[in-house]
């Protein structure tokens, strides 16, 4: 009776084969991962403004049908600050373009780390605000309510109708490069190419 052998093993050949058909698979998958990273983080980044623009615009939303009593702008540097307040000067909000190191207002018109954020003001504040504008500059801003993906190189906010409508205009840097922290935005056109442009109405 003769017995049959069955080969349960792969060959060397086989085993020099599928390796070398791995590392081009491999390979391919890198080398497609390489080239197309920018993007991949370019559309991250896309996804995280856009989210955190449509949770400001519902945050600001909820202010202004809550406060919607005592509604202005303050015109401070290039910027705007928006400042809402109910009827009885007890309580307010400031929505503006701040230093994300310093906490503070933006004092400069740079390309820096200046990101979207907004305060909640005591009454106490308020009549500071209203006998000095100027004062705000010295109001420290709190992480909690960062916008830290909304890189603002311009928020203005304009008020029609005889104040009944606010539109808000922001302009969003598509990237953010801590080596070009300081440069001015008049002489260095290509800090904003391509920057996000936003309009909303209220």
């Amino acid at each position: 009776m003769k017995f049959l052998s069955h080969k349960n093993a792969f060959t060397l050949i086989e085993l020099i084969v599928s390796l070398l058909i791995s590392s081009i698979l491999f390979f391919i998958v890198f080398t497609f991962i390489a080239n197309n990273s920018f993007e991949v983080s370019n559309w991250t980044y896309k996804i995280n403004v856009y989210e955190q623009l449509f949770q400001f615009r519902d945050k600001l939303n909820r202010f202004i049908i809550w406060w919607y009593v005592d509604l202005w702008t303050i015109q401070l540097k290039e910027n705007h600050v928006l400042y809402l307040k109910d009827a009885y000067n007890t309580e307010g909000v400031l929505f503006w373009v701040v230093n994300a190191e310093t906490l503070r207002l933006q004092s400069e018109y740079k390309y820096w780390n200046y990101v979207l954020w907004y305060r909640l003001i005591s009454d106490i504040e308020i009549a500071e605000i209203e006998s000095d504008n100027s004062v705000v500059y010295s109001y420290d801003f709190f992480k909690t309510n960062l916008y830290n993906w909304l890189k603002t190189k311009d928020f203005n906010a304009e008020l029609y109708n005889s104040w009944s409508i606010l539109d808000v205009y922001m302009w969003i840097l598509p990237y953010y490069f801590e080596e070009n922290d300081g440069l001015s935005f008049s002489w260095n056109p290509f800090l904003y190419n391509d920057l996000y442009e936003f309009n909303l109405n209220f």
